[in-house]
């Protein structure tokens, strides 16, 4: 008990007098002196910190050790090294403060109590400071290895102190970009026709991207693993990547005779054949990914959640808006992305070369899975909550549905959402429909678990869960109504 009590001590200590000045002093540097922004990088920077002080606790625990004092001049080198202070000089006993370990050799009042006789020496106090001192009289600690130690700590203390620099500057992904262009340099660069049309609808994107259309084909995701192509009248089924296990395959795009999809942390495409699979970005997770005009943007999450491009065979990667945006949309050959400034939510948009940027709308939250119907926006809040604006005027909105609501797609004959469920998140409970003003709402399956929305002309495709059982795919013929389960 007494042992646990000391640890537990030990560890308050080594954080109010390590851990706590080390923050402080971040804080006033870069919050206060420089300005910067450093509320997610405390996230990672202050649990670092406290790790690597706990870690060192058995470092300071009390330790006696007895030390043969075989150079008699002991005592005079002693006061003269420039490591240690004697702060009492008593007959046969010395207690000596540490000069170095700064700061908490200075806050917490730490010493080294040394009783000595002619030959012999026995050293009490905290076991780094004992053995430091034990080197010290033996005469191995050189001025060269003080040296080499304290550029040691020196150069650990800028590395340190320069994460936050190298982080919000921007220094840490732009030397990533690099790497990434490098590493692409030999992939296989191939010739894609593209007219200029969007990879996906925007609404299959905001709802993870499990299905795309092209002239001739369906193609979706089963089961969040395999990847399928079908005729649009689902009689010719093809699994062009089946798996049993693994990282799932969302975000689907295609361009030409090529499918764009993510799987894991990395961003591939693979023929319409099923041939030519590989990885074309590898540097984290792809969100929202929108293909136009033969570039590939998305919001890298990993980067401050700026939006990036690259060309369609993974090259040419670049940062293309410097904001922490939270939402991607295409409409009329122009980027949408919304982003929160103070309080305040902020939709824009660039054209696809990043320039002629114009403030769309504001309003009181942040903007997520936006969308467009004729001249109206919807979005979910920051309080799962369905938004509605009327043309351009972001005072002017409607909510029309006044629940939480975990996903929504619009279609030709209306809007399908899901509600939250228990656990908040997606994905959701029962399927519903309404028109487009938030009226006539009708539930068209309480099936639980329902997610993955997609839409083909006249079908809906999403995987739900009915009678406890694994979720599965089905699709809901608009014009019939009707819920089948896909084979």
């Amino acid at each position: 008990m007494k042992l646990s009590n000391n640890l537990i001590n030990l560890a308050l200590k080594r954080l109010l007098f390590f851990s706590l000045p080390i923050v402080l002093f971040l804080y006033i540097l870069y919050e206060i002196v420089l300005g910067y922004e450093m509320e997610k990088l405390w996230r990672t920077l202050v649990p670092y910190i406290v790790i690597m002080t706990i870690a060192t606790i058995s470092t300071y625990s009390d330790k006696s050790r007895e030390e043969e004092l075989e150079d008699r001049e002991w005592l005079g080198k002693l006061q003269q090294n420039t490591r240690w202070r004697v702060v009492e000089d008593d007959e046969k006993r010395l207690v000596l403060k540490p000069r170095f370990d700064f700061p908490y050799n200075v806050l917490s009042k730490e010493t080294v109590s040394m009783n000595y006789s002619d030959e012999k020496a026995t050293l009490e106090g905290p076991r780094y400071y004992v053995d430091q001192l034990a080197r010290d009289l033996k005469g191995r600690s050189s001025k060269w290895m003080r040296r080499f130690a304290s550029l040691g700590a020196f150069v650990l203390g800028i590395v340190i102190i320069s994460i936050p620099v190298v982080f919000e500057s921007g220094m840490y992904w732009d030397m990533k970009i690099s790497y990434h262009n490098f590493t692409m340099r030999n992939v296989e660069s191939v010739e894609i026709v593209h007219d200029g049309e969007v990879g996906n609808t925007v609404d299959n994107t905001n709802n993870y991207g499990y299905g795309v259309e092209t002239e001739d084909y369906f193609i979706y995701v089963e089961d969040h693993l395999n990847l399928v192509r079908t005729d649009k009248e689902f009689q010719t089924k093809e699994y062009l990547i089946q798996k049993s296990g693994g990282s799932g395959v969302s975000r689907l795009n295609v361009a030409g005779d090529w499918i764009y999809f993510s799987s894991g942390e990395s961003y591939n495409r693979i023929k319409m054949d099923g041939t030519g699979e590989g990885a074309i970005y590898k540097q984290g997770y792809v969100v929202e990914p929108h293909l136009i005009g033969g570039w590939i943007y998305f919001i890298n999450f990993h980067d401050n959640q700026n939006v990036y491009r690259m060309d369609l065979n993974g090259q040419n990667l670049e940062r293309f808006i410097q904001e922490g945006v939270s939402d991607l949309a295409v409409y009329d050959n122009r980027l949408f992305y919304s982003y929160m400034e103070g309080e305040r939510g902020r939709v824009e948009s660039v054209n696809v070369d990043g320039g002629d940027r114009r403030l769309e709308f504001q309003t009181d939250s942040s903007v997520r899975n936006l969308s467009r119907w004729e001249t109206d926006w919807y979005y979910m809040n920051q309080d799962y909550r369905l938004i509605r604006t009327e043309g351009n005027d972001p005072d002017i909105y409607q909510v029309p549905i006044d629940e939480d609501v975990s996903t929504y797609i619009i279609t030709e004959v209306g809007i399908f959402y899901s509600l939250q469920g228990e656990d908040v998140g997606y994905p959701g409970d029962g399927l519903f429909r309404m028109d487009h003003l938030g009226l006539d709402k009708t539930l068209v399956t309480d099936a639980e678990r329902v997610e993955g929305l997609v839409y083909f002309e006249d079908w809906l495709l999403f995987h739900s869960s009915d009678d406890l059982q694994p979720p599965s795919l089905k699709r809901l013929g608009l014009d019939s109504n009707v819920i089948e389960q896909l084979e």
